[in-house]
């Protein structure tokens, strides 16, 4: 019973993991090389994405396909414009 119990909540956490990380985009080097990640910040020319497997990747802004570029653009614009140090959750009745 405890073994068929902890197998169930194991395999919980691994669709809760999986379904987690679901939201990461593949990224693409100008050599074609790729992995999934996602974005977490830009310095000095060098992309930090954070990988599924718990780590930070960091690539040269330069080494990354256009459509990255383009993308990494956008966080970074997106970023800019959003300087509140507010943070709104929920929504406001009338």
């Amino acid at each position: 019973m405890f073994i068929c119990r902890f197998a169930t909540y194991l395999f919980l956490l691994f669709a809760l993991i999986a379904i987690s990380n679901s939201s990461a985009r593949e990224w693409t080097a100008q050599s074609g090389h790729k992995i999934t990640g996602d974005f977490v910040s830009v310095q000095d020319g060098i992309v930090k994405i954070s990988r599924p497997e718990g780590f930070i990747a960091e690539i040269p802004l330069d080494k990354l396909s256009e459509e990255d570029k383009k993308f990494v653009e956008a966080q970074t614009a997106k970023k800019e414009t959003d300087d509140s140090p507010f943070v709104l959750r929920g929504s406001v009745a009338n």
